[in-house]
């Protein structure tokens, strides 16, 4: 029998996690907005919170860091015994088990190559979480290409070099000749990408496999869609976010470094505005890369 995924939120992230897994897996989606869920074809669409909680045993929070506490509250009570996976952008663990007492809940940070099974995720646990369901998680997110299990002390720099990465790569494209991207992509942005990860925390090996797999997943995504590079940064880079910090900084003639230093400072910001009673228990640590199997994000 196949595991019945509830995706809360059909935005971008969400429809492609929904359309991605719905091959292998039952899928329940609901969206306030009700003109997102239809038509569907092998995904059922939700009237309400309740109804997709009563039909599923793992959720997914697809929606926007000011929409969690709607959600969450909405959710109380009825999702005892399911996984929680919550893909808000910028929201503690902690901050979220506070609101559903005793919850198993895993952080996911996703880029925007998930869109073409090229995406890079990094997976961390919360304290009522076990290894297995930890592991299942990964199953699900290895479904949309490389990811990474890590501690919950480095998803902001995740943030800032994955997750926004991809929007300080396609900005630099812009003033390159289309024949150019690839070279300069490989041999001069990947580098300097690898050194900003290190700078931010990450060890040689971690730093390695972020950098590799947000620059090909990035072109590669760049070639399928047949976007621009301007069109694919605003697809990025949200107004007051991660990414937008680090454009910042590049416009102004910085370096990678110090536009993914900026970058984590926002998420750190952002991060301020779900305070927890136990703040942030975790230390950046990594713990294991797993192999991937195999409509467009907005973003950080």
């Amino acid at each position: 029998m196949k595991e019945a995924i509830g995706i809360i939120g059909f935005g971008n992230m969400g429809s492609v996690i929904a359309q991605r897994l719905k091959k292998k897996y039952k899928i329940v989606v609901f969206d306030k907005d009700k003109g997102k869920t239809r038509p569907l074809i092998r995904i059922k669409a939700a009237d309400s919170l309740l109804e997709l909680v009563r039909n599923t045993n793992v959720l997914i929070l697809a929606v926007k860091p000011q929409e969690i506490d709607e959600v969450l509250s909405g959710i109380r009570g009825s999702q005892g015994g399911k996984l929680v996976i919550s893909i808000a952008a910028g929201i503690p663990i902690s901050y979220i088990e506070k609101r559903l007492v005793n919850a198993a809940v895993v952080r996911v940070m996703p880029n925007l190559a998930i869109c073409v099974s090229k995406g890079m995720s990094c997976l961390c646990k919360g304290r009522h979480t076990a290894k297995l369901e930890l592991d299942f998680a990964q199953k699900l997110f290895d479904n949309l290409g490389l990811t990474l299990k890590i501690k919950e002390g480095l998803m902001n720099a995740v943030t800032a070099i994955s997750g926004s990465a991809p929007g300080y790569l396609y900005k630099l494209l812009q003033s390159k000749k289309k024949i150019e991207w690839m070279e300069y992509s490989k041999n001069d942005f990947l580098p300097k990408l690898f050194s900003a990860a290190q700078s931010l925390g990450f060890t040689v090996s971690q730093a390695k496999v972020l950098a590799e797999t947000t620059v090909l997943g990035s072109l590669a995504l760049l070639r399928q869609s047949g976007l621009s590079p301007k069109k694919l940064c605003l697809k990025v880079a949200s107004k007051g976010g991660t990414t937008e910090a680090g454009l910042n900084i590049l416009d102004k003639g910085g370096s990678l470094e110090e536009a993914a230093k900026a970058a984590l400072k926002r998420a750190n910001e952002i991060e301020k505005l779900f305070p927890t009673q136990s703040g942030n228990c975790f230390q950046p640590k990594a713990e294991t890369v797993s192999n991937p199997i195999g409509k467009l994000g907005r973003g950080r």
